[in-house]
């Protein structure tokens, strides 16, 4: 298995065309400093843990961009946004975990091939 690997985002018109770009797979955004531990190891346990095909990475040092760390509210670091199946799911803090992450992703494919019901998503 081939660790997946990210993109450093350097301002907000990256990040977007980024977004516009990435149709077909899940979107992980990180955001972190290069102060933060946590940040680091998680960095390497995400590379470790999942293939190029699982998702695309980008990573954000919130220090260097302060426009996306206020446009997407980070206030606890590390923190993971997963972008897929129309839904975004926020993992920070502690809760920014390998296990967490997986979660995530499985939830967005079952809810990418599943059949809406009316009364229930509507």
């Amino acid at each position: 298995m081939q660790g997946v690997s990210h993109e450093e985002i350097h301002s907000g018109e990256d990040l977007d065309r980024v977004v516009k770009t990435t149709t077909l797979k899940p979107l992980l955004i990180q955001f972190c400093t290069p102060w933060c531990r946590r940040c680091s190891t998680l960095k390497t346990e995400i590379k470790e843990a999942f293939d190029s095909e699982a998702f695309r990475w980008v990573v954000v040092d919130v220090d260097e961009v302060e426009e996306l760390r206020e446009r997407f509210e980070v206030v606890s670091l590390p923190r993971l946004d997963l972008h897929a199946a129309g839904i975004r799911t926020e993992m920070a803090g502690f809760e920014a975990t390998i296990p967490k992450l997986r979660e995530a992703i499985e939830a967005a494919k079952q809810k990418e091939n599943r059949v809406f019901v009316l009364d229930e998503d509507f």
